[in-house]
């Protein structure tokens, strides 16, 4: 009777120890050689992610909340342990807020490079809300569009984010701060004392601050960070269809 109740204990055993070695242990973002660290700073760590064709992210940990933005048009799988895979699309410059805390692989299902910039925020970001901050050059700024579903808009703010969605006109140029922003306004446009994060989607210039010698070209999924020296900074579309931007701007510590 002991005999079988160890033989019982001993399969079990090998069973899990089976499963364990087909399940393979997660690697940190950091070492996952399809995430190429960008920047890093006290706020973000921004990753270029480019996975080819056909081919699959490692098991990698997020231990931050995030964001990330396609670069292109997607179509992959993501795969978490122990849950059915999701077949997931993006179309170019959809944005989506994750949380942290889990570990996944994406594979590229698609016959382009799935391209994205991940931004890890590296502050607690507390609850998720939709502020519909929408810079438009063609429109007032702060116009708000869309629903209230925070899951399908672009413009979101969480305890240490604000996120806005800008768009300049073919062939013109924009300041992208407002230094007399009227206090009624302040909550819905860029705050140029802030720290902020700007992600481009299509080709554009940056001149970070008034003065400049130099424009910094952007292209699809380039980014620059501009500080409060770079309050003057102007952003300029360099194609027929206009540019558009992502703009974090990140909260002090209290």
């Amino acid at each position: 009777m002991h005999r079988k109740i160890w033989a019982c204990i001993a399969a079990i055993f090998l069973l899990a120890l089976r499963c364990a070695a087909q399940t393979p242990a997660a690697v940190p973002i950091t070492s996952e050689q399809h995430h190429h660290l960008a920047l890093q700073n006290e706020y973000v760590r921004l990753f270029e992610v480019e996975v080819p064709p056909h081919q699959s992210t490692l098991l990698h940990q997020h231990d931050y909340d995030y964001i990330y933005i396609a670069i292109g048009d997607a179509q992959f799988t993501n795969i978490l342990p122990g849950k059915a895979p999701a077949a997931i699309r993006m179309a170019d410059g959809d944005i989506h807020f994750s949380r942290g805390g889990f570990a996944h692989l994406a594979r590229n299902d698609a016959n382009t490079p799935f391209r994205n910039v991940t931004i890890e925020l590296l502050r607690p970001q507390g609850a998720v809300r939709n502020q519909c901050m929408r810079m438009d050059t063609t429109q007032p700024a702060g116009l708000c569009v869309g629903s209230d579903d925070s899951s399908t808009l672009s413009e979101f703010t969480t305890d240490g984010t604000r996120v806005f969605y800008v768009f300049v006109t073919p062939h013109h140029d924009f300041m992208l701060f407002e230094s007399n922003a009227s206090p009624a306004n302040a909550d819905r446009v860029p705050n140029p004392k802030r720290e902020h994060l700007l992600v481009a989607l299509d080709d554009a210039t940056v001149t970070p601050s008034a003065g400049a010698q130099t424009e910094k070209h952007l292209g699809p999924g380039d980014f620059a960070w501009l500080g409060p020296d770079d309050s003057a900074a102007r952003i300029a579309s360099a194609s027929d269809k206009g540019a558009r931007f992502y703009l974090l701007e990140f909260r002090p510590k209290n």
